[in-house]
């Protein structure tokens, strides 16, 4: 595929890649490909990537959630016909969402977000052995923008965030190696690189002449995300056009000092943190309650997150609940308190303990 734009925006992603570390030519590359325009143009670029030998081993990844009835299996077609034209090995799958949602009783994208991931691991692991490399030399690739990480960042201006949150997306998420090279572009660019290539006949279109997949759903203004893409965003670029890139620069500053303050909130929980990650327990020593209240507090917000399920939000009152447990910078005696997740805390003048609920009684038990 050629044309100036996408050599640009080939150019910027190659640039996001390089400065976050997000992956080398010896990583495996999986792309997750919904088949709407962003992850369409990620297709096109990591293409343009793998002939500039940035990428050596590529594939991508479908998910049919079964949400969309035949819209989504005209997804699935378009992503099917769109890797084999860029010789892209493409995994495919299909899970029935809906009917886990049904039968778990958990929220419909966070059980598509987890199955999702689960997936895709599998897939990697798959890439990476006929790769020859170890699963953990593999990169799961998204599609995210500078518009997502716009749209991330006015919902938790709106909802409410803790620690980190205004930072919005990051590049790069180490844990469920993760990367997103895109983020510093936004969909408007990516599309306009796409449509370019038209004009070239370059790109490809399916029989109905899509050169991506739109989702209906995503115009209604009822659900949060498309309330703030489709009213929120365009009234702030009525103020200023480039407000993206205004913003983009405004949460790489938070991203920066919230690296800083989480060095900080990290090096307190080593000194004062004894955790036990297979029974989810935690004990914190009175030295902990000696910390300045913010860090104390991001140090928390940490802790929780290691002890909680990743979909759920940590609440407020759990992290004022441990705090409430430390005075004049010790820890002191309170009762017992159950907080989210079924887990209690519990202090005295040795310190804190959070655990979950059986642990607690169990413990109690043994007193």
């Amino acid at each position: 595929m050629q044309g100036k734009k996408l050599e640009i925006t080939t150019k910027r992603a190659l640039q996001t890649v390089q400065k976050h570390g997000l992956f080398t030519c010896a990583n495996p590359v999986l792309l997750m490909v919904s088949g709407g325009s962003d992850s369409t143009a990620l297709c096109y670029i990591a293409n343009e990537l793998k002939k500039l030998g940035e990428i050596e081993h590529l594939a991508a990844l479908h998910v049919n959630h079964k949400i969309r009835g035949a819209e989504a299996d005209g997804d699935q077609e378009f992503v099917r016909e769109l890797c084999a034209h860029l010789s892209i090995p493409l995994f495919e799958a299909e899970v029935d969402i809906p009917k886990l949602t049904a039968q778990t009783g958990k929220n419909l994208e966070a059980v598509a977000r987890a199955e999702r991931y689960s997936l895709a691991n599998d897939a990697l692991m798959s890439l990476c052995e006929h790769s020859g490399k170890t699963l953990s030399d593999g990169v799961i690739v998204t599609a995210h923008t500078l518009d997502d990480r716009a749209e991330n960042f006015y919902m938790r201006s709106i909802v409410g965030t803790g620690p980190g949150g205004f930072r919005s997306m990051q590049h790069k998420n180490k844990s469920k190696q993760l990367a997103r090279p895109l983020l510093d572009l936004t969909r408007e660019e990516l599309r306009e690189a796409i449509m370019e290539a038209k004009e070239d006949a370059a790109a490809f279109t399916n029989n109905k002449g899509e050169l991506w997949r739109e989702d209906k759903t995503n115009e209604d203004t009822t659900n949060f995300r498309s309330f703030v893409r489709h009213k929120i965003i365009p009234l702030a670029s009525e103020r200023n056009e480039k407000h993206l890139e205004t913003l983009r620069r405004t949460m790489d500053a938070i991203a920066e000092e919230d690296d800083l303050l989480n060095s900080y909130a990290r090096k307190l929980l080593n000194e004062t943190c004894s955790y036990f990650p297979q029974h989810k327990k935690a004990q914190l020593k009175p030295a902990f309650g000696e910390a300045e209240k913010p860090i104390a507090k991001r140090a928390l917000y940490i802790l929780m997150r290691e002890l909680l399920p990743e979909e759920d939000r940590i609440e407020q009152k759990s992290i004022d609940a441990i705090m409430n447990c430390f005075e004049n910078g010790v820890s002191i005696a309170t009762s017992a308190q159950n907080i989210q997740g079924n887990f209690m805390v519990s202090s005295n003048i040795k310190g804190v303990i959070v655990e979950t609920a059986d642990s607690y009684r169990q413990r109690r038990k043994r007193i």
